[in-house]
């Protein structure tokens, strides 16, 4: 599912900036060292995932390929962003949008005793230019957008998010 979602990720931001070669950080979880898993907090690494994206690939090329890269980069999970940004000489950040998609988070009002708990699934203002995160709670998955509104507006968000869902529709139907 989630090179399926990403794919057509990668295939949106192709099609709206006319880019070929992109890259999107995704996250690890990082606990690969013994004595980490009792331990509480977050241990996340981001894995930049890149994507050449030619218009003569069809679309299982394109999901075959992503799903490749993904593969590949989890294994070297344990580097460190900026490590891998500073041996290749980058001033910049390798990545400025970002992808994610979490199963069974609860998005939904609770309360524990006293204390009543809400959650919010609409950001704006986020660390990244763009970030799109796919929150699976039992077979429906709800999209959070986060975007930089001095770089984005929200009929951009529209445009991205219509043509994701016309994308998406292509790719099940060919499924």
């Amino acid at each position: 599912m989630f090179s399926i979602l990403l794919s057509a990720y990668f295939l949106t931001m192709s099609e709206k900036t006319q880019a070929e070669d992109m890259i999107v950080g995704i996250p690890v979880s990082g606990r690969h060292y013994p004595g980490v898993e009792k331990v509480m907090g977050l241990f996340r690494n981001s894995l930049p995932i890149r994507a050449k994206i030619k218009q003569s690939d069809s679309l299982l090329e394109v999901i075959k390929g992503v799903y490749t890269n993904c593969l590949e980069a989890m294994d070297h999970q344990d580097f460190q962003t900026y490590e891998i940004e500073a041996a290749l000489g980058l001033n910049k950040s390798l990545f400025n949008t970002y992808f994610i998609l979490q199963e069974s988070v609860e998005a939904s009002n609770f309360e524990l005793g006293n204390l009543e708990v809400s959650t919010e699934l609409i950001r704006k203002n986020g660390m990244f230019d763009l970030k799109w995160e796919f929150v699976n709670q039992d077979g429906v998955f709800d999209a959070v957008i986060e975007y930089r509104d001095e770089l984005i507006t929200d009929n951009d968000i529209k445009e991205y998010k219509k043509l994701y869902l016309s994308v998406l529709k292509k790719i099940v139907g060919q499924l």
